[in-house]
């Protein structure tokens, strides 16, 4: 883990420095630096809790034809997708695991691969095959592999073990949300900007954070597939997410977290 000086020292260039103009000025504006304080019942705006949609009634309407979702085993799947926080505290296993990150951000035909192209092709989109996205993920119950935070290295579609330890507390202060600690693993999409940015400029920083939504959304299906509870996290401590994966903070961020868990 990087020293803590040196974490403060690349924030204070980051959040100083006009770093690829627009991008990083977004970025910078996010950042969260505090944990958020709960808000009572009676202080959320009538307009928070509103469910808004859009229309057209006085244009012509055809109404669709009635859905089952029992024709296909992905129409059952998206049906049942639903946020869940309420986890059992039970283990993970290694197949598990492997499911999950192979399934959601891997090489597509993994065993087959026989030139760079075929790198390329993962089960997600990537604008130009940049694929600026990294995974991470706190392994926080697990009786196969040590617990601590990894790295998914696609390449070789192996784990890599970054820091060992029960970090559940520290997630849960990062999050400010205590029911994570009863999650088995918590995923972590970071962004290594310049990958995408180097070829679509300022464009291109739409197209990473679409990228993060694909990986996501491949996350919380699988795991509803495998009968576990997901739940998609965006409100996190950057700092601290940041030292505790090791990252350069001027050149990669993260961008969303997921609880995963039975």
């Amino acid at each position: 883990m990087k020293d803590r000086r040196k974490i403060e020292r690349l924030y204070k260039e980051l959040l100083s420095d006009d770093i690829d103009g627009i991008g990083f000025n977004f970025v910078k504006s996010t950042f969260q630096k505090k944990a958020i304080k709960k808000r009572l019942p009676d202080m959320i705006p009538e307009s928070w809790e509103k469910i808004y949609f859009k229309s057209y009634p006085r244009l012509p309407q055809i109404s669709l034809e009635e859905t089952n979702s029992n024709e296909n085993p992905l129409f059952s799947v998206l049906k049942e997708r639903k946020s869940e926080r309420e986890f059992e505290g039970k283990n993970l296993t290694l197949k598990t695991i492997s499911n999950i990150l192979y399934f959601s951000s891997g090489i597509r035909n993994f065993n087959e691969i026989k030139n760079d192209f075929d790198l390329s092709l993962r089960v997600y989109p990537s604008a130009g095959a940049r694929y600026p996205l990294e995974i991470y993920f706190a392994l926080l119950r697990s009786e196969e592999i040590p617990l601590g935070i990894f790295h998914y290295n696609v390449k070789r579609n192996s784990i890599e073990l970054l820091l060992e330890g029960n970090f559940q507390e520290e997630f849960a202060k990062i999050t400010d949300q205590d029911w994570i600690q009863k999650s088995g693993m918590i995923v972590i999409i970071t962004a290594v900007f310049s990958r995408t940015v180097m070829k679509y400029k300022e464009r291109g920083w739409r197209y990473i954070f679409f990228e993060a939504g694909h990986v996501a959304q491949n996350i919380h299906l699988i795991s509803t597939s495998l009968n576990l509870k997901c739940c998609h996290i965006g409100g996190f401590l950057d700092r601290d997410i940041v030292q505790f994966l090791d990252l350069n903070p001027k050149s990669e961020l993260p961008l969303y977290l997921v609880a995963i868990g039975e």
